[in-house]
């Protein structure tokens, strides 16, 4: 109630409620009256040795009911993978993609019913009253549409250029889950735990929230606590100090961020970084093969360095992940056979000669 009192967007229930308890009446009404709530379905790996089958344990009906979606949330492998799309049969939407929806409802619908009103009117144009088609629902056949749908795609971007933040965004995704890449992504780490700004359940419960301070904002519940010796749910990241890592719902919050300003670290397509190491690799081969080893070397050298700072601009303005280790080890690898090749057309010069002058001895 004090969420929605204070203004939230939308409210992503980071917890697993699939238990019954004699309070579900009262959170069961909150979640209705809130209109705006998302609760995340528990996923669990079942099946006999040998066999990884995964089923989704749903939050108690009475809660299910009242929310205006459910979705897993499961912490990906290398925090890549499964975190936007779930790499199943369904392809299930997860919570930062079908929160994300929500965030951007009303402007999405908006410009859908004035492109594709037969589409939008399989929806209820209200929010808070999806009614039997269930946001995650909606999420995944807005999938369908969009990659069946080339001139849907290309309308809607376009249209979406001089939008708000939330409404380009989702549309990009959707735009890109007609491709293989829109589950390629890597999460953004904004800093070590709580750089996301993190607000005590007491604190919250003892003075309430300020005038504002949640308005239109996204806010996702959840444990995290200052000191985790008993916490399960905290996973390492490269801000992890002293033990002390990232809580799953900081997690969840982070990757709906990243989803929500395009931040999301990238890798080229698999063509471009093909291309990039081919090109690479010509320009140290016709550095070392022009000059000495020793010229060519500090020509690789300076290169390196040319290209590291052009690879660290490009990841810090556009959050894209050139190739690093690869060109670094063509360097060393082209400056080593470039050497080697050297000697050996030296000895050859050196044995050709000493034959040449013992033909001579022989003939005089």
């Amino acid at each position: 109630d004090a969420l929605a009192n204070a203004g939230a967007a939308v409210v992503v229930l980071d917890i697993f409620l699939h238990t019954p308890s004699d309070d579900d009446a009262d959170l069961a009404r909150a979640i209705g009256d809130a209109g705006n709530v998302i609760l995340t379905a528990a996923l669990q790996r079942d099946g006999a040795a040998g066999l990884d089958v995964q089923r989704l344990r749903e939050p108690v009906p009475a809660l299910g009911a009242r929310s205006i979606g459910t979705a897993p949330w499961m912490i990906p492998e290398a925090f890549r993978v499964d975190w936007v799309f779930m790499r199943d049969g369904a392809g299930r939407p997860t919570v930062p993609l079908v929160a994300l929806q929500a965030y951007a409802f009303d402007e999405f619908m908006a410009l859908l019913t004035v492109l594709r009103p037969e589409i939008a009117a399989k929806y209820s144009p209200q929010r808070s009253d999806l009614g039997a088609v269930r946001l995650e629902r909606m999420v995944e056949d807005l999938r369908r549409e969009f990659s069946t749908d080339r001139a849907l795609r290309e309308t809607m971007l376009v249209r979406t250029k001089s939008g708000g933040t939330a409404l380009r965004a989702l549309v990009a995704m959707y735009a890109e889950a007609a491709t293989s890449e829109a589950n390629r992504l890597y999460m953004n780490f904004y800093g070590p735990p709580r750089t996301i700004r993190t607000i005590p359940y007491q604190d919250a419960l003892a003075s309430g929230f300020a005038a504002g301070e949640l308005a239109g904002k996204a806010v996702f519940v959840g444990y995290s606590a200052t000191r985790q010796p008993g916490q399960q749910d905290d996973y390492p990241t490269v801000y992890s100090t002293n033990g002390f890592n990232l809580s799953g719902v900081e997690l969840c919050a982070t990757a709906f961020a990243n989803l929500l300003h395009g931040s999301s670290l990238r890798a080229p397509p698999f063509a471009i970084r093909v291309l990039l190491v081919l090109l690479w690799g010509l320009l140290l081969a016709a550095a070392f093969s022009r000059f000495s080893v020793a010229a060519g070397a500090g020509i690789g050298i300076a290169a390196a360095a040319g290209y590291l700072l052009v690879a660290s601009f490009v990841f810090r303005s556009t959050s894209v992940w050139l190739p690093i280790v690869v060109p670094g080890m063509q360097v060393v690898a082209t400056g080593v056979l470039s050497l080697r090749v050297k000697q050996l057309v030296e000895r050859a010069k050196l044995s050709a000669g000493t034959t040449e002058e013992a033909a001579l001895a022989l003939t005089g």
